[in-house]
């Protein structure tokens, strides 16, 4: 036997025994790629081998995680109840009008309240919300709190605000002082979110994680692309903040569904434009499978200015594409063409419903609104579908409208006579998929 084949078995021998030293994990971080405390492992993957067999755990968790998107006209407003149990709320306004162009205030409260699960919140028993997240400063995306978020009825944990305060209103930060964090607590901390927030940072206090899956959870994936200016001088009133969309929050769920071994994500735009897009995807340049997205709710209503690059819909490729949007000829929103991108993606994973359902979006060429009717894309828009709901029970996820037109439509009860849908929990909704 030759000197080498004896050396080559030598070599096998002792990996056989355990006994060959592993070169060392490096510590060294690949550019643009996430914190390495974040990502020691990768997250599981829809198209990762044996997926279901390393989520199969995920099915023990019992709870549902839902996100329910009200039509609240030109404005946003998402409520998350999680699987843990945790109540989120990111953004809540509206610069629509309570006459004829949205649901009123009590409507609203009653969606809210069954969003939350807390039909019951009062002034002797209030209910917890974890999170409050404020996308920005433009008041159309809080300023439906104070009106609808009673001190008297609500503790919150926490609130995380795009910008920073003094861009607000002073309604809304006299609120923030109102509230409490318990019957016996302080006021919840107001917490401006800064650069440091451009990396994938997940924070303990959003919640929404639970015990079947380490990566569940709710993430922030940017914030403030352009730092808020300073606070003024006493006396004198802020200057003009024309960034206001660059500031925004960009937050995103996460969890997996076992029974698929597939993920349900849902991803919170605010007014987001293409710095943040490029922000993101920057620093999940080795991890952009990550990003694609079971929902997506479109970026600033719809619009198509600054937004929507071609690389960031061919990479989050959502299986719903969902606008919150209104009645205003003057924005427009959302835009055809910005469904119609999606949709056109080489990569588009969009769904088809069960159901029909029209879709109604601003014809740029036509100069006006249009409505797609019969439709069976899973492209939604509040103004003309209602309000929305994404479940996942962890191990299927669904898809289901409630109409929320003005009139209020009947629903039928077991004796048989009409009640308000508003205030029905489970009531109305019309389940449009599943899988």
């Amino acid at each position: 036997m030759s000197l080498w084949n004896v050396l080559i078995s030598f070599v096998i021998l002792l990996s056989l025994s355990g006994c060959v030293t592993k070169p060392p994990k490096t510590t060294e971080v690949v550019e643009q790629a996430p914190p390495l405390s974040m990502f020691e492992t990768p997250p599981p993957q829809e198209s990762e081998e044996g997926s279901i067999d390393k989520l199969k755990k995920a099915a023990a968790g019992p709870k549902k995680t839902v996100v329910t998107v009200l039509n609240v006209g030109q404005g946003s407003c998402s409520i998350l109840s999680c699987s843990n149990g945790d109540k989120v709320i990111y953004d809540c306004g509206s610069s629509s009008s309570v006459k004829g162009t949205r649901p009123n205030n009590t409507d609203l409260r009653d969606v809210l309240y069954e969003a939350l699960g807390t039909p019951d919140a009062s002034k002797s028993k209030p209910a917890k919300i974890n999170a409050i997240v404020v996308s920005h400063a433009d008041a159309d995306h809080y300023n439906l709190m104070p009106e609808l978020i009673s001190e008297l009825s609500f503790f919150v944990g926490k609130i995380y605000i795009g910008g920073a305060s003094h861009l607000y209103s002073n309604d809304f930060n006299n609120w923030t002082k109102k509230l409490k964090t318990s019957k016996t607590g302080k006021a919840p901390e107001v917490v401006e979110l800064d650069q440091k927030y451009f990396e994938l940072n997940k924070i303990p206090a959003l919640g929404c994680g639970d015990a079947s899956n380490a990566w569940n959870g709710l993430y922030i994936l940017t914030a403030n692309q352009d730092p808020p200016p300073p606070p003024p001088p006493p006396g004198v009133p802020p200057p003009t903040e024309k960034n206001k969309n660059r500031q925004s929050i960009v937050m995103y769920l996460y969890r997996t569904v076992s029974g698929l071994g597939k993920v349900f994500s849902v991803m919170f735009m605010g007014d987001a434009e293409k710095s943040a897009e490029r922000e993101i995807l920057k620093n999940f340049a080795t991890w952009t499978p990550w990003l694609q997205s079971t929902v997506l709710i479109g970026t600033h209503h719809g619009s198509s200015s600054g937004t929507n690059s071609v690389k960031w819909v061919d990479t989050i490729s959502p299986k719903v594409l969902a606008f919150s949007a209104g009645d205003n000829k003057g924005y427009g929103h959302p835009r055809c063409e910005v469904a119609d991108d999606f949709a056109a993606s080489p990569t588009s994973r969009l769904v088809a419903l069960s159901k029909t359902h029209n879709f109604r979006c601003w014809d740029t060429a036509g100069g006006g609104f249009t409505v797609r009717k019969g439709i069976v894309d899973a492209t939604f828009n509040t103004f003309s579908d209602g309000h929305l709901k994404f479940e996942t029970d962890g191990t299927s996820w669904w898809i289901k409208t409630k109409d929320s037109s003005i009139s209020k439509p009947a629903c039928p009860t077991p004796a048989g006579k009409p009640k308000s849908c508003w205030c029905q929990p489970d009531q109305c909704w019309t389940e449009m998929f599943k899988e």
